[in-house]
Order: structure tokens, then sequence, then C-alpha cells
């Protein structure tokens, strides 16, 4: 049997803004010529305005598939860290692998273009963009650079390594925690891109970054809904027309009740009721515990059993623990050790550095040893339950998380071909990552790197 591409995929966050502002038409085919549009919104009784320009080279304004790819790349800038330039390293694979598209070829070329709209689209929001509190007015790019390797005629392939480098300000907004959780697993199970990115909208109205729960109901004029999803054709007819496929499959899957529509022509407004849905994780304690080392199931467990506050202090206390100068064998052993204390041993982080009893000392280490083991085995233990195929793509991820600062695009390209043509042992590579993820390690182990790939 095959297998199931959207399979065991993260559940993960969404921006706050881009959840709720419709940047990407829901439509999955344009008009050819169509490069620009400009709509008026009612952000939570602000008026808004937000525009977006454009170039016909890479089919006009995002929309489709391109949605699909910025989830997609927003997963993978989190299991990357979130670092503070919005830089990260991946592969063409790996980005359709996340959000569960075929990865045998025929996306490669959709991908690209997808990629290249969203660098070269410029947006325009007028006391739309929320940030410190407040709606303020942003000029941004989805992206803001990308480089990649291909082999013919600039395409992209399986093994094409991409270095991309996310908006800044939608990088600031992520590191400030201006996110919602997002369920990946159901919205990658849904059928088409259009009903994929009514869902992203949906579920940004139904719980907005800026609330603390869920709402059970969202109702908004038909018109004004359409400008959301930015739909060409604005006859309500046609626009109605456009989204009861994709309301049908929601209702199918339990996460809409049901769509009311109540009056007639253009004053109608369209009423959704939610379903009940299943609890996520709190995403800035998932967030957190990544960009503490943490890898993303780890993180969602320990998320959602301990809670944000917990988390905060916790890896507050973690770092000040570090900060005055100890240096565990395992740093995410030691902060699972740290979260899951319930004995108060690291109450006082001064005293707990300076402390030099022998008996404190062992009964610490064998807390540390036991949670580095855990951490250890539940990191082979995701290992070996993958199939060769899913081995090859997370040590890819890994080694462009770990090796991020150290490894140009062309390097990893080259490491990446050599793993796939077999000539590295993928256990042992993997188990090298896993023992060298600090900076200082990882240098070493890129300077190893490289004299292999020289050699």
């Amino acid at each position: 049997m095959k297998e199931d591409p959207r399979r065991d995929l993260p559940r993960h966050i969404d921006e706050g803004n881009l959840a709720r502002l419709g940047l990407i038409s829901i439509q999955e085919r344009i008009p050819e010529d169509l490069v620009e549009w400009k709509v008026e919104l009612n952000l939570g009784g602000n008026r808004a305005q937000l525009r977006c320009a454009a170039v016909p080279t890479y089919g006009g304004v995002p929309h489709g598939l391109d949605n699909d790819v910025s989830l997609a790349l927003l997963t993978i800038y989190q299991a990357a860290g979130s670092p503070a330039d919005g830089t990260f390293v991946t592969t063409a694979y790996q980005i359709l692998k996340t959000i569960g598209l075929d990865t045998s070829g025929r996306y490669y070329r959709a991908l690209r273009e997808s990629l290249m709209r969203l660098t070269h689209t410029t947006y325009t929001a007028s006391q739309a963009w929320h940030a410190d509190g407040r709606w303020q007015s942003r000029t941004f790019r989805y992206l803001d650079n990308i480089e990649f390797t291909h082999k013919d005629e600039g395409e992209l392939d399986s093994s094409s390594v991409i270095e991309i480098t996310l908006g800044k300000e939608i990088v600031r907004s992520v590191r400030a925690r201006y996110i919602k959780p997002l369920d990946l697993e159901l919205l990658t199970s849904l059928k088409r891109p259009l009903t994929r990115a009514l869902f992203r909208l949906l579920d940004g109205q139904r719980l907005p970054a800026d609330l603390p729960g869920p709402v059970r109901a969202f109702q908004v004029r038909l018109l004004e809904w359409a400008d959301v999803c930015k739909i060409v054709d604005k006859r309500p007819e046609k626009i109605r027309r456009t989204l009861k496929n994709a309301h049908d499959e929601l209702i199918e899957r339990g996460y809409l009740e049901c769509v009311e529509y109540v009056g007639s022509g253009k004053a109608q407004v369209i009423v959704y009721h939610f379903g009940d849905v299943r609890p996520l994780p709190d995403p800035a304690a998932v967030d957190l515990l990544v960009r503490s080392g943490l890898s993303l199931p780890t993180a969602q467990r320990y998320a959602r059993e301990y809670g944000y506050p917990r988390v905060k202090e916790r890896v507050a206390l973690f770092e000040a623990i570090l900060e005055g100068g100890y240096r565990p064998r395992n740093r995410q052993g030691f902060l699972v050790d740290v979260l899951r204390d319930e004995q108060g041993k690291y109450a006082n982080p001064g005293g707990f550095v300076a402390e030099n009893k022998k008996a404190a000392r062992r009964a610490r280490g064998a807390g540390e040893a036991r949670a580095s083991a855990e951490a250890e085995g539940d990191s082979l233990a995701e290992w070996k339950a993958k199939s060769p195929e899913e081995r090859l793509s997370h040590l890819k991820s890994l080694l462009a998380v770990v090796l991020r600062k150290e490894f140009k695009p062309l390097e990893f390209s080259f490491l990446f071909e050599l793993l796939e043509a077999g000539e590295v042992d993928r256990d042992w590579l993997y188990a090298e990552v896993l023992a060298n993820s600090t900076p200082r390690r990882a240098s070493e182990l890129a300077q190893r790197l490289r004299g292999m790939l020289e050699g």
C-alpha cells in the first residue's frame, strides 16, 4: 500500500495577521492579468485598507497553492527555532512533504512559481497590521530573499536546497508571539487548495491571536467576505458557488456545524457555526521549547502537559542556570529535567551553579541523565519508526537547523546528494548531529563534514 503523505504531520501555528487578512486568494485559478488588488476591511471596528502589487512574470497575485506553501514555510521556520534574522535552510522536498503534497515530481514546478510569487509580491497594509497591541501600517513581502540550488534550467527537484528569509514584519510578529494554534494535520487532510485556504481564514476568525479562546460563530457581509477571500467575481450567486464545495467538506469533517445565509442579494450576511474542535498545545509554549532545543513533537508534548506559564518560567530558569556557567552534558535532557522538577532542586540558579556537595550533584546528575536518556530515547524511537524516505527527509531538516550558520546552500546540496546515494551512513550522521547540536560543536561537525565533502 502506498504511504499516505499526509500521515504524522505536525500541528503548528499561524501568524495572527496572515491568518486574518487573507493575503492570498483562495481561488485555484485567477485571470492571467490579475497583478494587483485593493480591498477595504473592517477589523474589529477598525476600517483598514489592504493593497497587493505583484508581477506578471510569475502568474499574477499569490493564489491557490501559495497558501499551502506559505504555511509550510512558517512550519519549517518554527522547527528551525524561529531565528531572529528570519533565515533558514530547507529543501523543495521538505516543503512539499510538510504540507502533505505529492513529492513525486509534478508539484516542483508549481512550488518554484509559488516561491517566486511570494518573493516578488509587495503588500501595503494601512491600519491593517496588528503589532504592539494596536493597528499599524506596514509595507512588506512574504519572503525577503530566496536562494536555491537546481539541476536543469532553474527548475526545482527533490534534492534542491533552498535558503529562505521570511519577511521582516512576519518574523517580528512570530517572535513577538502574535500567533495562534493551527491544526496542520486537519488542514493538510482537506482535499482542495481552496478548502485549505478557506479553513485558514476561518480559523483566523474562530481563534484570533488576540483572544484567549475560540468563538462559536462568526458572521460577515457576503461581499466583504469575498474581499477577504480575494474572490474575483463579486456576484453574490458566484461567491456562494465558489464557497459551496469548501463549506460541504468542512461540514463533513466536523469543523463547521453549518453555514447560514441571511438576507438576499448584495445585502446577504454569511454566518459560520463552528463545530467542536480538539484543543491544541499553546503555540507560544511550543515555539519557546523548540527555540530552546527540543524537537517539535517533544515540544508539543510538554507544551500540552504543562502550559505556557510554566514553560515560560522553567525556560527562563533553564537559561539563568546556563548563564551562570553550568554546562550540562545534554542541553535537551537538562531542559526536560528542569521542566519536570517538582522538588525545587533548580529553585536557586546561583546556588545551583555554585553547589559543590557531591550528593546533591549526583542526585542532580541522575535526574539529568534520566531526562537526557528519555529525550535521546524519544529521538531514536521517532527515528527508528520512520521509513527510509522519512529518515532521509528528517535528517536533511535536522542538518539544515544545526548547520544553518555553517553551511552554504551548495554545501548542503553536495551533502544531501551523498546521503541520497548512500555514500554517507544516515544512522551515523543522525547520531553525530544529535551529539553536536550546540553552536561550538556544530562548527566542529561542519568542519569535519566539509573535509569529507572536499575529500
